[in-house]
């Protein structure tokens, strides 16, 4: 488990340090390890690392492939966080690929729900950034400029600045 661990930081420096090769690299050794001592949260967790990873160097179909295997283990053992961080995810890249717009924004309506019942402002404050992407395909422009301005306005309240500056860039 502490190799796992290990390897998970390790990939996160060297993704953080845009030596994504490595980063990949050493995510995937944390998720063999993961599956092989049975650490279920810990697949979970280096395979939404890893959708990321992917997503922030768009590769979407490796990407989203990664999150919906996420989605899957998440269900599994009933982790809510890996869900939703999960569905927010896919409903990101469908809206940056245009698929499937109203169903996306069924999936999204019910993430968005989850995150906040989790008091998670982090995931709530994606949710509402996607929200606003999608309001914007379609040509919803006052209803996206709140859906931005409300994950703005979480954003600041929690300091998330930092955290969500690359998945803000992605959105918009």
């Amino acid at each position: 488990l502490a190799l796992s661990v290990a390897l998970s930081n390790v990939s996160a420096t060297y993704h953080k340090l845009m030596r994504f090769e490595k980063a990949i690299e050493c995510a995937k050794r944390a998720l063999r390890i993961s599956s092989e001592i049975e650490d279920k949260l810990g697949v979970c967790l280096n395979l939404n690392n890893l959708g990321e990873m992917y997503l922030a160097e768009d590769i979407l179909e490796k990407a989203v492939s990664y999150f919906k295997q996420a989605y899957v283990h998440s269900r599994e053992i009933s982790w809510k966080e890996g869900l939703v961080s999960s569905a927010i995810h896919i409903c990101l890249i469908n809206a940056l690929k245009n698929h499937n717009i109203p169903g996306t924004k069924h999936t999204l309506d019910e993430s968005l729900k989850a995150a906040e019942e989790l008091h998670h402002p982090e995931l709530t404050a994606k949710a509402y950034l996607v929200q606003s992407k999608i309001l914007a395909l379609e040509k919803k422009v006052e209803e996206s400029h709140v859906s931005f301005k409300t994950a703005q306005d979480l954003i600041k309240q929690h300091n998330l600045s930092k955290n969500l500056k690359d998945f803000e860039k992605k959105v918009h």
